[in-house]
């Protein structure tokens, strides 16, 4: 949970703001974990849009800049978790408080703006690396002088796609930076986190991001296809004969 929680509040720390999209992205990742777990992920970014699907295929995250909502959609029980911008910022101050409360410990594990708020910062190493063909940057991410990621990121430009089809990460951010993260299944924490790694103050795209926990190697997420396209209304919508569910429940 704890680095499920970290590795998403590093991904969606800050992304800067764009314009307009002119194409979309999609986007295919595939992140392997300490213990050898291999998981694919799928990200498709269109400006005031984005979505997520997990591994799996039972969930989808689908934010609308657009209508100012999320929709967590479970394909398995064909059912959807609709939230409100307003919603999200009511849930989010209720966490903050909540949180002060917390022991130290625990604190740490919930606190999902932490890292990013607490001086984060990014160092080129000036050596350079390639994936797809796509020449990148090597960073390192960094937080005083733990090592929390290094990031091969590459310019808009070099990896083909439109910087304003990533408008909406910024956005999100917002929202997923309070309380509104408890709302999705832990799996879909994680797996989302695997799409958007490193975004966080980096003005490019993340080709290959390595995490690591105390020091020790925790995932390495790989980009394996990147395609600049339009991308289907229906992809950002919902399916239909699905039934909006009740019932929130925070864990």
């Amino acid at each position: 949970m704890r680095r499920s929680l970290r590795t998403l509040a590093l991904a969606l720390g800050t992304v800067l703001a764009a314009g307009p999209s002119v194409a979309g992205v999609e986007m295919h990742t595939e992140t392997r974990k300490q213990d050898g777990e291999v998981r694919k992920g799928t990200a498709l970014f269109d400006g005031p849009r984005l979505r997520i699907d997990t591994s799996d295929g039972r969930r989808a995250i689908v934010y609308r800049g657009d209508k100012n909502l999320i929709w967590v959609i479970d394909h398995k029980k064909k059912r959807y978790i609709e939230v409100e911008k307003p919603t999200a910022g009511a849930l989010a101050g209720q966490a903050r408080k909540q949180l002060d409360s917390l022991p130290d410990d625990d604190k740490a594990a919930g606190e999902l703006g932490a890292a990013v708020a607490a001086g984060v910062e990014v160092k080129d190493t000036g050596r350079k690396g390639e994936v797809l063909g796509v020449s990148c940057d090597e960073l390192h991410v960094m937080s005083g002088k733990a090592r929390l990621a290094d990031v091969c990121r590459a310019s808009y430009a070099s990896a083909g796609v439109d910087r304003a089809s990533f408008s909406a990460v910024k956005e999100l951010q917002a929202l997923l930076g309070g309380s509104l993260t408890a709302l999705l299944p832990e799996e879909s924490r994680a797996e989302g986190a695997a799409a958007l790694e490193s975004f966080a103050r980096l003005d490019g795209v993340p080709m290959r991001v390595r995490t690591y926990d105390a020091g020790r190697f925790d995932t390495e997420t790989v980009v394996k296809k990147l395609v600049s396209k339009a991308l289907p209304k229906s992809a950002f919508g919902l399916p239909e004969g699905y039934a909006p569910q009740i019932t929130i429940n925070i864990r």
